[in-house]
């Protein structure tokens, strides 16, 4: 609920700025009811109770998917953190994967996304392969270490659904970036 009250609040202020805004007062109410919103969710990610963590998690989402709002960056920095921290060490694998749709894709946050290709469970690692082929450019946002260990971690024979995945990641969004030039990824390992 949390997390569609905070869409709302966030498209409306955007479609208020688009117009003119000439009240500063409401303005002002709603960055106010979003920062709260924020403190409510962050010791809900830390709750002991999985479904609670779960829910906060997908809420979380609605800060990231905006447009930008600058008077944000104080709770969207401590809710990422929060999130990063649920993608890494929550007890169950449903919130990891929710956390890893949920966490915005920045440069600060792709070495996380990476590390959870070589999680324990296979959907976790699965979701992570999924949201670097859609959500991280290969080209920009990954080092040359870092696309060869996505490679080695998911290219592996234990697992054919995270084989599968990096197989897909590789054909279908690296080698489509580069135009299908196979002497080009072989320049980006």
């Amino acid at each position: 609920f949390v997390g569609l009250c905070v869409d709302h609040l966030l498209r409306s202020t955007s479609s208020n700025k688009a117009v003119e805004q000439d009240d500063d007062e409401e303005e002002e109410w709603r960055m106010e009811c979003i920062d709260k919103a924020g403190t409510i969710l962050l010791p809900r990610l830390t709750d002991k109770a999985q479904s609670v963590r779960a829910s906060a998690i997908r809420a979380c989402s609605s800060f990231f998917t905006a447009q930008n709002h600058s008077d944000l960056t104080d709770t969207n920095e401590s809710l990422t953190d929060a999130l990063l921290t649920r993608m890494a060490h929550d007890s169950s694998f449903a919130n990891r994967c929710a956390a890893i749709q949920s966490v915005p894709v920045t440069e600060d946050t792709v070495p996380y996304l990476l590390e959870r290709v070589g999680d324990v469970k296979e959907k976790v690692r699965v979701e992570a392969l999924v949201a670097l082929m859609d959500r991280v450019d290969v080209i920009d946002d990954m080092n040359e270490e870092q696309r060869v260990d996505v490679l080695r971690f998911g290219l592996t024979s234990r697992c054919t659904s995270t084989h599968d995945a990096t197989a897909a990641m590789l054909c279908g969004g690296w080698m489509k970036t580069l135009k299908f030039d196979a002497i080009g990824l072989l320049r980006l390992l």
